[in-house]
């Protein structure tokens, strides 16, 4: 089992911190769409936390998988209490349709390869 780099596990700690302080708008499991320039909400809600850290955090959040999935066209986009800030465009859902193939994608080679590294381990 491959141990998380240490920025992923910055950014997991963080979540869990904006999941508590903005719960109509973070989720753990079901992402939702957010709203254009949340980062600046973000930053401006959030003195006591860096910068860099929010950045980490949010890049780590909407390149999940799970939200790539959720951004469909029509969504509702979110802002930090959970109030409706915008929808999501035809372009957005296509391009967030390309990148899920890619996220899915490159889950799963990086499975097949480690299954791979495991046998000839193993032999």
């Amino acid at each position: 089992m491959n141990t998380p780099k240490p920025h992923t596990i910055l950014a997991r700690a963080i979540r869990s911190t904006m999941c508590e302080r903005f719960p109509k708008c973070f989720s753990e499991f079901s992402p939702r769409p957010l709203k254009i320039g949340i980062r600046e909400d973000l930053i401006a809600k959030c003195p006591d936390i860096d910068v860099k850290y929010v950045k980490l955090f949010l890049d780590f959040y909407i390149r999940n998988f799970d939200y790539q999935k959720a951004l469909i066209e029509g969504s509702d986009r979110i802002d930090l209490e959970g109030v409706s800030r915008g929808k999501i465009s035809a372009e957005e859902a296509v391009s967030a349709r390309k990148r899920y193939r890619g996220i899915r994608n490159a889950h799963f080679k990086r499975k097949r390869d480690a299954a791979k590294a495991e046998q000839q381990a193993d032999a």
